[in-house]
């Protein structure tokens, strides 16, 4: 019943056009991570899976520690230096010689957002805290639709221009990460 009224709030509104791109990056990267390195920098399915399992434990691992980080540090500055920071590691990652470091930059990546998805949930319930249960929902709606849309999107395009591709459009989801988490600063 309370949807309307926080979708219209114009700070929930943005943090969930926000995450529909983090989440959609997020799977985007974690279902190609592997057929990248397999087909572009020749590593062994071995060798992949291994470091799509380095990629999740990056990921946790830092989500866990940036509840300290964010006990002195303002939760929407942090928001768009970590997605500028995964967009720039995806970018390298797509140039990267070999599977050193095209790996090494996909875990900076992982490293780099991690934090984006807890930190916009914790600044968006906490904008509507009468509300907290309707904000989470739809905002988890909005993210589950963007896990699902931005990588089907990019399985099409991968298979007309290349699996690089999926590399590129992860960096251009956290520009758009970047440019919306800089808006809702603003509000």
């Amino acid at each position: 019943a309370d949807a309307r009224a926080v979708l219209r709030h114009p700070l929930v509104a943005l943090l969930g056009a926000l995450l529909f791109f983090q989440a959609g990056t997020e799977m985007l990267l974690s279902g190609y991570l592997t057929t990248f390195l397999t087909s572009e920098t020749g590593a062994s399915v071995r060798a992949a899976s291994l470091v799509l399992s380095g990629f999740w434990v990056a990921l946790i691992t830092a989500r866990v520690l940036l509840g300290r980080v964010l006990l002195h540090v303002s939760a929407l500055a942090l928001v768009p230096l970590m997605a500028v920071c995964a967009a720039a590691a995806l970018a390298m990652a797509t140039l990267a010689p070999g599977f050193a470091a095209a790996s090494v930059l996909l875990l900076v990546a992982a490293l780099a957002y991690s934090g984006v998805m807890p930190t916009v949930l914790g600044v968006a319930g906490a904008a509507l805290p009468a509300r907290t249960g309707t904000v989470f929902g739809l905002l988890f709606s909005l993210s589950v639709t963007g896990a699902m849309t931005v990588p089907w999107a990019a399985g099409h395009l991968a298979a007309a221009f290349g699996i690089r591709v999926v590399l590129v459009l992860g960096a251009a989801g956290f520009a758009v990460v970047t440019l919306l988490a800089l808006k809702a600063r603003s509000l």
